[in-house]
Order: C-alpha cells, then structure tokens, then sequence
C-alpha cells in the first residue's frame, strides 16, 4: 500500500491486486457490474475509489479534480488483468490453508456443494462463495517412509459461513483469483 495525500487528507491506496482482498474486491466487481446505471462517469469514479481506499464518498466528493486526476494516475493497474501470484498456503490468524489441488480428488458431496455454489452465486460473490470449498485448513500426515506431507483436510459444511467471512477479510483476491478458472 502506498499513502497518498489528497487535500491533506492521507489515504492508504493499494498498489496492485494483491493488496484487495475478497471482500474489497467483491464490492469492486458488484460495481463494475451496474456501471451502465450510471449517468456521470465521475460519480461512477469517485464511488469505485471509495471502496478502494475504504474513505466516504462524501470525503472523495470534496477532492478538487487536480487530486481526482492523481489518483486515476494511481490507480491505472487496476485496468490490467490479476496476476496469479502462485500462492498456494495461507495462514491466517496462527492457522495454515492451503488450496485444494486436484479437483478429481474432491468428494462428490463436496462436487455437488461446489456446485450449487456456482450455480446460485451471482458474479460479484462467487469468488467468496467457493473459497471454503477449495481452500482448507492443512493437516499433516506421515508417509510409509517417515516424510510428512501437508495435505488439505476435508470440507466443512458446518463452519461454511464463518470461514467464507474469514477468507473475505484475510485473503487476497490475486492469491485465489484462479482457483475460479478451475471451472
């Protein structure tokens, strides 16, 4: 991140993809999605950077368009496409993730929860709606020949909801961007 000042007002503004995490980006894509509603390509702007920097849109209202010129400057990598960074483990909160890595390797209960998942989201949550499915706590098992390997655990339905909200909060939207592109 990097703080940019606009009419003495400081505001941490992401530098690239890997600095949004789900729930910022899925606010960013839900906008992007009703950009033909919109009358005034500023206002569009100004709304879209408010999510950016997390700031009121009253306050970006304010900022003289010298300052909106700046931060359109700015914040140009977001018209390129996301990156993959490879991550492939994520600890959060003292625990440690990883992404599930075969799909042929998933339960069919586990198929058809990824399923109805993709079927019922709407493009702004689907990201968010398929994580807990495809990124799992990792558990350690030991092989026949003593090595110890990091595998994913098995899905949990019962704790769906809670870890949806944990991977909105804590992961970043380049990291898992293309476990979508699975499908």
């Amino acid at each position: 991140m990097m703080v940019i000042e606009l009419e003495g007002v400081e505001y941490n503004l992401p530098e690239s993809w890997s600095e949004i995490n789900i729930e910022k980006f899925e606010k960013l894509i839900n906008h992007y999605s009703i950009l033909s509603e919109y009358k005034s390509q500023y206002q569009y702007a100004i709304e879209l950077f408010a999510i950016m920097l997390g700031s009121p849109i009253e306050t970006l209202s304010k900022i003289t368009k010298g300052s909106f010129e700046i931060l359109t400057e700015k914040v140009k990598w977001s018209n390129d496409p996301i990156q993959p960074t490879g991550v492939k483990e994520f600890i959060i909160d003292k625990v440690e993730y990883m992404a599930v890595k075969n799909l042929n390797s998933l339960e069919m209960g586990e198929v058809v929860s990824l399923e109805l998942q993709i079927a019922n989201s709407s493009a702004h949550e689907l990201l968010t709606n398929i994580l807990p499915i495809l990124v799992r706590k990792v558990k350690v098992i030991t092989l026949p020949n003593g090595d110890t390997k990091k595998v994913p655990e098995k899905f949990d339905a019962d704790n769906y909801e809670e870890t949806k909200q944990l991977f909105r909060k804590h992961l970043m939207v380049a990291d898992v961007n293309e476990l979508k592109d699975f499908f």
